[in-house]
């Protein structure tokens, strides 16, 4: 039986995809996602990067957020990057100079065409697109 997407969503590979008509601090953007049965994109290997690099950003404004945040802000100060779900943090695709070193107010990640970006979830100062994930 194949199995099969809610409309509005992309499939690709086992999981669905949303991605945000509106712009929301990365806070709100994850309980965006949870409402909707799902969480902000983790995004596990080169394959999934790509499809989101090549199908999902050219649909969004220049930082979309993804769900991956550094300890220090998010998950109590280990200072760690860390996926929302807890899954295993064993890929990343950060754009040329990122990273930056700033721990304290750029904790949240954003892709954009040219990778992956830390931006900043403090005081809920950043708002950009999101997509969320969930699995088939």
């Amino acid at each position: 039986m194949l199995q099969s997407c809610d409309a509005g969503w992309m499939k690709f590979e086992s999981s669905c995809y949303f991605i945000s008509q509106n712009e929301e601090p990365w806070s709100t953007a994850k309980l965006r996602c949870e409402d909707m049965d799902a969480h902000l994109i983790t995004i596990n290997d080169a394959n999934e990067n790509s499809f989101v690099s090549n199908e999902i950003i050219p649909l969004t404004s220049m930082y979309t957020w993804i769900g991956a945040s550094r300890g220090y802000w998010y998950y109590g100060g280990n200072n760690t990057w860390q996926w929302v779900t807890k899954e295993t943090w064993n890929f990343t695709s950060f754009a040329p100079g990122q990273p930056s070193d700033d721990n304290f107010f750029f904790t949240c990640v954003a892709i954009a065409a040219d990778g992956w970006h830390d931006a900043t979830c403090y005081a809920d100062m950043s708002v950009f697109h999101y997509i969320c994930e969930k699995n088939i």
